[in-house]
């Protein structure tokens, strides 16, 4: 899905009795307000309530539903909801395992089981229904009849299409999560059914991209690239040419004859009879299908355009674009021209391509938050040509002005040609092409003659190949072109009076009093006598009007600076006041001590009034100040004290038994600074101690993360060559250059991981200090650690490859190889994995240029592993890694034993019991056994190269003793 949120509930409408009662849910599936929902929802209502987002409701009747028990659906028509309807996906079988959403009391995932049958009980009788899904779903509260789950979409999880209708009156032989109703499933059944019609519309209205590209996605893909050719103007149509349109027609005839009924309308007949009137269609489907696929075969795929410079190619070729794209049945149109076309396109396909990629960007940018339902960006042009075959409305390219193509293009013409009227013709595309005589003369002639469209009026000059050629208007047209071009002219600007008029009147009768009488009586010397008149004093009297204004404005200009001037007054005489009955607070006061003590009188102020003031305020202002910073420092006392005790309360320092900590925990908060500084003396010291002991231990903690640093970045490093080395050799099919052993994870740069295994250690160092600690804190158990925390925050995957008889280049998780690997795949993948380590092993000590990186004795593991391709396996990996492998067995598994090139019999006590005393060697084993070896060749570590056999003879001879060989 491109964007568009699948649990969203905008696109719902609530379906209601009219008790106000829940009956279910249904969505909008074309433009026209159909609604689609269960018919268990609707079964016995005369009337519906239809609530939609936003407080819309809708009230239809009975005669606004159509009703299909026998899918268990129903077709409403509803109207003014505003509710942006859904695209149905394009999937007629709705694939098993599928993932969907759905609402049943919220949004929540389910699954497609598969199809099922089901019974649905109608009020009528009983329904047996084939084309349902059963769904797998992990609770089931919200899928009781009645609820609002009831008719509600089924949502692709992926896409966000509508695959199903949800079903709560559905019924099966045993349980299930519940059921759905596919609808294209259902609509398969009724090929001509309001159904069937219904979705038709909506695939041509309601766009859906990606794997459910539609016809309304189609088109609106297209649409971008015909810009403004298409959109309407304001200058004159172009002039109509009946025979060109007509050609036109002709070459784009797809040969259906009869129109797809309406909803509501029978299928037509011939001379307008249909179904009611005893007419059918007796021709089989097949039948028909095959009759306009030959049909479409051999149509042609080309129609050259040719005229000279002034003649209208592109505005013939706008008018049939426009015909196309705002018709009745709009169809896909693509619009290029010459210099669209690069230097690399081998055929029109590339540009189609190109201008599909940029009708995805623009469309996906245009759909804004909401997204789009699908990706525009997955359409390609063989996926566009097929939906519009499939519907009947073939894609149509447009190429005009073939001449601006680039040189390099031009000079490979001819390939570029063929390949793509082969493309046309395997997609069933048309191309149209506009160019100049001179230039179709060379062009044409490329293309095949059964690719050329042949017009029926065959006016073009001899020598050009098959073409609709446009020549200058007639005169009769070329009159008829000013006429219409002074017929708009004329209704423009009539247009524009009569605008201009009613503009005026509504003005008017806006400014018109509303007794009906004038504004004002004017003097005689005021009064216009005709309209310039008027319109001269009218100026005058604008004039006037703004020199008023202007006068006004200054007056409250000035209005405003003299309230502020007045506000200003009042509020230097309030502290004047203010100030006035301070002094005389304060003289009452100094005369009342005065009388008391004369010998405290102070002295009065040596300086004048003005001095004594300016003095009295500057001491007023220290004053405030300093009593500011007093209250300030008080509080910033209290506030440390309470830190103190707080922090000597700590539970960390519980076992700290101090005199000071004892003292600061019992002295109140308020003796606590008289004895700050006689504690700061003490604890001087003991800081300096503390802070060198913290240095110390900081140093000792970066050097073990750095110590650990390494091991781990070297243990990653490890990681990165076992899966180097699992590299397995050629000759292997799928598995030849393949890693056995994946490991992937994100590397952690310097800073990131310093930080990971600092808290590593930290752990460790909190865990030795506290009781009952199960933590390791051996080397490796922290090494261990480390690793895993350098794979955070996504961890580690490890793959290796699944061994299977052809080889597949399969991977499989090693938390899943218990599950998904039999005994024998387990016992070849432990022994590839051990390789791998023994390899591993060889290369950190230094000999991984040796050939020889240890030896695996193997335990009986024929009985396993026996099948021919696990053994051809291990020996390979075995080989490439330079491991050798001693099998044991007791088993004689001649087949499995054929694979080795030495096998050795022991004796046990069986041989011992029949009188074999030597090792006996197999006839049809022995070509097994090690050649002479080349002494130029490379030396072959690991293998045999030196055996005795003794054979045992036939008879023995005179003195009894066995003959021996070696």
């Amino acid at each position: 899905m491109s964007g568009r949120r699948t649990d969203v509930d905008e696109n719902l409408v609530r379906i209601r009795d009219l008790a106000g009662r829940p009956r279910g849910t249904g969505f909008l599936a074309d433009d026209r307000g159909t609604m689609i929902t269960s018919h268990e929802a609707v079964d016995g209502l005369a009337r519906l309530v239809l609530l939609a987002p936003g407080d819309r409701t809708c009230l239809v009747g009975a005669e606004a539903v159509t009703e299909l028990p026998g899918s268990d659906l129903a077709l409403v028509r509803t109207d003014g909801l505003g509710v942006q309807p859904l695209p149905v996906a394009a999937v007629e079988c709705v694939e098993e395992g599928a993932e969907v959403r759905l609402r049943a009391g919220r949004w929540q995932d389910a699954r497609i089981v598969g199809e099922a049958l089901v019974t649905y009980t109608a009020t009528d009788r009983f329904h047996l229904l084939d084309a349902a899904v059963e769904l797998s779903l992990g609770e089931r509260d919200g899928l009781r009849l009645g609820e609002e789950a009831t008719g509600g979409p089924v949502l692709d999880a992926r896409t966000g299409t509508v695959v199903a209708v949800l079903g709560t009156a559905l019924h099966a032989e045993r349980r299930s999560g519940g059921f759905a109703i596919p609808l294209r499933a259902a609509a398969e059944a009724s090929p001509h059914g309001p159904l069937s019609v219904l979705l038709e519309r909506n695939g041509a209205t309601v766009p859906a991209y990606g794997p459910d590209l539609n016809l309304a996605g189609a088109l609106q893909l297209t649409a971008t690239s015909l810009g403004p050719v298409t959109t309407s103007r304001l200058w004159r149509d172009p002039v109509d040419r009946p025979e060109t349109a007509r050609e036109f027609a002709r070459f784009l005839d797809t040969g259906r004859t009869r129109p797809e009924p309406g909803p509501d309308e029978d299928r037509p007949g011939p001379a307008g009879l249909s179904a009611g009137d005893g007419w059918q269609d007796d021709a089989p489907p097949d039948a028909r299908a095959a009759e306009q696929e030959t049909a479409e075969a051999a149509r042609p795929r080309v129609l050259g355009l040719v005229g000279g410079p002034g003649t209208g190619r592109t505005t013939e070729l706008g008018a049939l674009a426009s015909r196309r794209t705002r018709g009745l049945e709009p169809a896909p149109t693509i619009w290029l021209r010459g210099a669209d076309l690069q230097d690399g396109d081998g055929s029109v396909r590339d540009a189609v391509d190109r201008a599909l990629e940029t009708a995805a960007r623009i469309v996906t940018a245009s759909a804004g938050a909401a997204g789009t339902i699908g990706d525009p960006a997955e359409a390609t042009p063989e996926s566009l040509a097929a939906l519009s075959h499939r519907v009947g409305r073939p894609l149509l390219i447009i190429l005009d002005g073939p001449e601006e193509v680039p040189p390099v293009l031009a000079h490979a013409m001819p390939a570029w040609t063929a390949a793509t009227a082969e493309w046309l013709e395997g997609t069933a595309a048309r191309l149209v092409i506009a160019c100049r005589p001179e230039h179709w003369e060379t062009a044409g002639a490329l293309f095949p003659r059964e690719a050329l469209h042949t017009p029926v009026d065959t006016t073009a000059p001899r020598g050009l190949p098959p073409c609709v050629r446009l020549t200058d208007l007639t005169p009769c047209q070329a009159a008829a072109a000013r006429a219409e071009s002074l017929v708009q002219m004329l209704e423009t600007r009539a247009s524009a009076a009569s605008e201009q008029l009613g503009r005026l009147r509504g003005e008017a009768e806006r400014l018109a009093p509303a007794d009906g009488d004038a504004h004002t009586e004017l003097p005689d010397a005021m009064a216009p006598a005709d309209a310039d008149s008027a319109k001269e004093l009218l100026r005058t009297a604008t004039a006037e009007l703004a020199a008023r204004d202007d006068a006004l404005e200054s007056a409250r200009r000035t209005h405003g600076d003299l309230l502020r001037a007045h506000r200003a007054a009042e509020d230097a005489a309030g502290g004047f006041d203010d100030t006035a009955a301070l002094l005389r607070d304060l003289l009452r006061d100094n005369t009342a001590d005065h009388t008391s003590d004369d010998a405290d009188r102070p002295e009065p102020y040596a300086g004048t009034l003005e001095e004594a003031r300016q003095a009295a305020a500057e001491s007023r202002r220290s004053l405030r100040g300093c009593a500011g910073e007093l209250s300030a420092a008080e509080g910033a006392v209290r506030e440390a004290s309470d830190v103190l005790v707080r922090h000597a309360n700590s539970t960390r320092y519980e076992q700290v038994r101090t005199p000071a900590r004892q003292q600061i925990r019992e002295l109140p908060a308020a003796a606590l600074p008289e004895h700050a500084v006689a504690w700061a003396e003490a604890f001087a010291p003991r800081l300096r101690v503390l802070t060198d002991e913290l240095e110390q231990l900081e140093r000792n903690r970066d050097s073990i993360v750095d110590r650990l640093r390494g091991l781990v970045e070297s243990s990653l490093t490890t990681l990165r060559s076992a899966q180097r080395l699992s590299r397995l050799p050629e000759g292997l099919g799928e598995w030849s250059g393949q890693e056995f052993l994946r490991i992937r994870f994100d590397d952690p740069d310097q800073a990131t991981l310093t930080d990971r295994l600092g808290e590593v250690i930290d752990e460790a160092t909190r865990s030795a200090v506290k009781k009952n600690s199960d933590l390791r804190r051996d080397g490796m158990s922290l090494l261990l650690r480390g690793v895993a925390a350098a794979f955070q925050p996504r961890g580690v995957a490890v793959e290796i490859l699944k061994p299977d008889a052809v080889l597949r280049a399969e991977r499989v998780s090693v938390g899943q190889m218990g599950d998904v690997f039999s005994g024998g795949q387990l016992l070849t993948a432990a022994i590839a994995l051990y390789c791998t380590m023994a390899a591993l092993r060889s290369n950190d000590r230094g000999r991984d240029k040796q050939r020889h990186a240890g030896t695996l004795f193997l335990d009986n593991p024929i009985g396993r592993a026996n099948a021919t391709y696990l053994l051809e396996l291990q020996r390979a990996v075995a080989d490439a890694l330079g491991v050798q492998l001693l099998y044991t067995t007791g088993l004689f598994d001649t087949t499995a034993l054929a694979e080795f090139p030495l096998v050795i019999r022991l004796r046990n006590d069986a041989d011992l019991r029949a009188g074999l005393k030597y090792i006996s060697v197999e006839e049809h084993l022995r070509p097994g056994l090690p050649q002479e070896q080349d002494p130029e060749a490379e030396r072959v570590h690991g293998e045999i190269t030196a055996t005795r056999m003794y054979r045992r003879p036939a008879e023995p001879d005179a003195a009894g003793d066995p003959v021996t060989a070696s």
